[in-house]
């Protein structure tokens, strides 16, 4: 066998005519596709790397915001409670002087 014939290809073998690839080659075609199966897995694998680490981010920037707003119920729910302590304040101080006023209106006639 000749140096410039690639290993497992003989001329005198019925498949030398029909292109058959030897061995040699059909490995080196599986490892060229299993590289470029590997080159796409590292570039989906930092694509995906990359929207968790946004996710992420947008998680934190949500749970920021979600303790702000717990604090801005928490004092909204403190100014309705003061608000409620005036109003019936008010609504007993009215009360009274009503009765007041009606009692101050039959003593005047």
């Amino acid at each position: 066998m000749p140096d410039d014939q690639p290993p497992y290809l003989d001329a005198d073998e019925p498949d030398f005519s029909l292109g058959v690839p030897t061995m040699e080659q059909m490995w080196r075609h599986q490892c060229t596709l299993l590289e470029h199966e590997g080159e796409e897995l590292a570039r989906e694998l930092a694509s995906c790397r990359r929207r968790i680490a946004k996710l992420l981010a947008l998680h934190d920037q949500d749970q920021k915001r979600i303790l702000r707003q717990h604090a801005r119920i928490i004092e909204l729910e403190s100014g309705l409670a003061t608000c409620r302590e005036r109003l019936a304040d008010a609504i007993s101080k009215a009360a009274l002087s009503d009765v007041g006023d009606i009692f101050g209106n039959a003593y005047r006639r």
